[in-house]
């Protein structure tokens, strides 16, 4: 995996501050110069470790973001050869937010994300 399969570590904080407690195979390690960079590491949000921040793969987060708050992110590909996203309200049954654009399909995901975790601060808390 690049680093495009994985959250940013501003989205892994954002989803740490959500209560984002799963398992996962990599952190984000801040050093004392506010410097960060992922480690190869299981970790876990809900034990405390010192700089750690959980860095789950956009593929958990989603389902995450999906299981915990019925966000969907719906992802295809246009007739342009570009990636679009399609936020879902799964409880509603209605779309959100919707984008397109995005050069690879990570991309869209990740900005999926990022709107679903905007809509988690502004909407839901």
């Amino acid at each position: 995996m690049d680093g495009e399969d994985f959250v940013t570590y501003e989205q892994a904080k954002i989803l740490q501050k959500y209560k984002f407690v799963e398992e996962c195979r990599d952190c984000y390690v801040e050093t004392v110069k506010g410097d960060t960079f992922r480690e190869e590491k299981t970790y876990t949000n809900h034990i405390p470790h010192d700089g750690c921040v959980a860095c789950p793969t956009l593929s958990q987060a989603a389902k995450w973001l999906r299981e915990k708050y019925e966000l969907h992110i719906l992802l295809d590909m246009t007739r342009k050869g570009t990636w679009y996203y399609n936020l879902n309200n799964l409880k509603y049954h209605c779309s959100i937010f919707y984008d397109d654009g995005f050069v690879s399909y990570e991309s869209a995901l990740s900005a999926g994300l990022e709107m679903g975790l905007k809509f988690i601060k502004n909407v839901i808390k």
